[in-house]
């Protein structure tokens, strides 16, 4: 696969050796998030079978130019669907085209098919849609549940910051008024009745509660070819991506159909290919240029990470003393992120003069040789610290004496225990940190049923009469929480004989969390610790550390921050807004705010653009 770039969209080409080709038109927001692999590995095994393929971001959405929240996304988005396929032909030089979409994707596909968004309607063979978005309203009305279902279990710190979200928000990707206006007022089948004829065939793999039956009779009255397949494999494929599996029968049935329709469209036609397209892909610059950034496709380290450095562009002048930073992936979502957060980060320390690389570790979005399947074991494990240290070593051959590293949850782990292996990390931003030391035989499975609220958070939840209900109503078992709160009680004796035995000169375990802080004091390693006020994550360093207040007293490296509406996640915009700008503000050692904990301290013989700051962060 070769990367590509095309009115300001980013995406990949997949070469085969047909004169069939195939556009991917991904789902929207979180669900683009989650159904990566999918389509990754849709295009892989179509690229096998010697279809040529494009995959690609729309605008405002992944890697591609824009944010979230402009307007004319629902046209930019038919738009992009209409150039993906020009690129396609021009790069390929195939004779023949089919549209494959999943969800909101399948919609646009259909769209496009129809020709709206242009004043002719394309040549399409064919079209295949998974699961696909038929009724716009009841669409909308889906993820309006979705996000109510996260609200109702967030904490009011995390709802209050919702009221103040600038459009309509489904797990941290925005959706503006125009764009659910436009979605809601979409309906495929009348649509279709009223368009020219849209396809030859195609295929409508979906669930038995989908409106694919619908879909067909639509389809049908135009003339055009319909097969049906039930989806089988739906549950397990849209899922959080640790979670969910890739739906291989529905892959290998969405790929013989296609392979049939190419084969039909060659009769009596020989595809010829001259050869040219592996120079003019190699000759070619793939770069993409937004607001004071300018971003390209690298491939990152020995084992060919695939990364995107954003660098800063126009009038953005890269700041020389700046360190640049390093954004490692959070559980196993591909490097953009949830809510674009990594995207959004690169973009806006670029427009401050930092140089950034966002990646994909092994295992996750475009990295190895094929799309993962079992994503359950990347967060955590040794072979994603080992990706993250060689990033860093990475920036730090092109010339980055320092270097530090960003992370969230699991990705803030590996940003710190990389720290702690290689010298090209000089600092680490942690955020929401959940454990500092992940036991030998936890599984990721393991570790989410064993995770309780934090204290803090418990105290709020007792004085929430919703939760009392809700205990009520599915009859909770309240013995863990109590069991919980009764460990916290002693920890404070433990930490206590702790600090006495370290004051005599012992030394902690390199493999427990006291031992891996030690670790990085002695390699002058910068730390910042951010956390969401009510985040577990606060309990674990309680336990290891002492409280808030206390814990870290006299460490010259290390600083903690808290953020009241920050959710784990930082799926809340307010609270990942409030996150960026202290990042640049720390980064560039630019803090006009007074501070509830230190900034991410200097570390002696290394850049002073993050600094100490003197006093304690207030709230956001």
């Amino acid at each position: 696969m070769k990367p590509i770039a095309f009115n300001d969209c980013l995406g990949w080409l997949h070469e085969g050796r047909s004169g069939y080709g195939v556009v991917l038109c991904e789902p929207f927001g979180h669900e683009a998030l989650w159904g990566h692999k999918l389509m990754r590995a849709l295009a892989e095994r179509l690229a096998s079978e010697s279809i040529w393929v494009l995959r690609f971001n729309y605008p405002c959405a992944g890697d591609s130019v824009g944010d979230d929240t402009e307007p004319d996304r629902f046209a930019n988005t038919l738009t992009s669907v209409h150039h993906a396929m020009a690129v396609l032909r021009e790069r390929s030089g195939i004779s023949d085209l089919a549209l494959l979409g999943v969800r909101a994707g399948a919609l646009f596909a259909m769209l496009a098919a129809c020709g709206e968004g242009v004043a002719a309607a394309p040549q399409v063979d064919a079209i295949a849609a998974l699961t696909p978005v038929v009724r716009g309203r009841s669409y909308m009305r889906e993820l309006s549940l979705l996000q109510r279902g996260w609200l109702e279990t967030a904490l009011p710190a995390v709802r209050f910051g919702y009221r103040d979200e600038p459009c309509f928000s489904v797990l941290g990707h925005r959706y503006p008024l125009d764009l659910v206006d436009q979605i809601k007022s979409v309906d495929l089948c009348d649509r279709i009745t009223r368009a020219t004829l849209p396809a030859n065939a195609a295929l409508l793999v979906d669930t038995d509660y989908g409106d694919a039956a619908a879909l067909s009779s639509a389809l049908s009255s135009r003339g055009v070819e319909v097969t049906s397949l039930p989806f089988v494999e739906w549950p397990t494929t849209m899922l959080e991506s640790t979670q969910s599996r890739l739906p291989l029968n529905a892959i290998d049935s969405v790929t013989k159909w296609v392979v049939k329709r190419a084969a039909i469209c060659a009769s009596g036609r020989q595809f010829r290919h001259d050869g040219m397209m592996q120079n003019t892909m190699d000759n070619r610059s793939e770069t993409l240029c937004a607001d004071g950034a300018s971003e390209c496709l690298v491939s990152v380290g020995p084992r060919q990470l695939a990364g995107i450095l954003c660098v800063p562009a126009g009038s953005a002048a890269a700041w020389p003393k700046a360190p640049a930073v390093l954004i490692a992936n959070t559980a196993a979502n591909p490097r953009i992120a949830d809510g674009r957060f990594a995207v959004s980060l690169a973009r806006e320390l670029a427009r401050n003069g930092i140089v950034s690389l966002r990646i994909d570790v092994r295992g996750t979005g475009d990295s190895g040789e094929q799309a993962p399947d079992d994503q359950s074991t990347v967060p955590y494990s040794d072979q994603t610290v080992v990706d993250v240290g060689e990033a860093a070593n990475w920036l730090a051959a092109r010339g980055h004496q320092d270097v530090i590293a960003v992370g969230i949850c699991s990705g803030a782990y590996a940003a710190l225990h990389a720290a702690a292996r290689t010298t090209s990390l000089t600092g680490t931003i942690a955020i929401n940190l959940a454990r500092f030391v992940w036991p030998a035989g936890l599984t990721l499975a393991e570790a989410l049923k064993q995770r309780p609220n934090s204290a803090a958070g418990y105290l709020v939840s007792a004085r929430d009469w919703r939760r009392w209900r809700r205990l009520v109503r599915e009859r909770r078992d309240l013995r863990p929480i109590l069991k919980s709160l009764g460990a916290r009680l002693v920890v404070r004796f433990r930490l206590a004989a702790q600090d006495f035995a370290e004051r005599l000169g012992r030394r902690s375990p390199s493999d427990t969390p006291r031992g891996v802080m030690h670790e990085l004091a002695r390699r002058d390693v910068r730390v910042l610790l951010i956390y969401g006020e009510f985040d577990a994550g606060i309990d674990e360093l309680n336990h290891n550390f002492g409280p808030l207040q206390r814990a870290f007293k006299g460490w010259r490296n290390v600083g903690i921050r808290t953020i009241r509406q920050l959710d784990h996640a930082l799926l809340g915009t307010s609270g990942r807004n409030a996150v960026i700008d202290f990042c640049v503000d720390t980064l560039t050692g630019r803090d006009s705010r007074q501070v509830e904990a230190n900034s991410l301290p200097a570390a002696p013989g290394t850049s002073q653009a993050i600094r100490t700051a003197s006093a304690r962060v207030s709230e956001l």
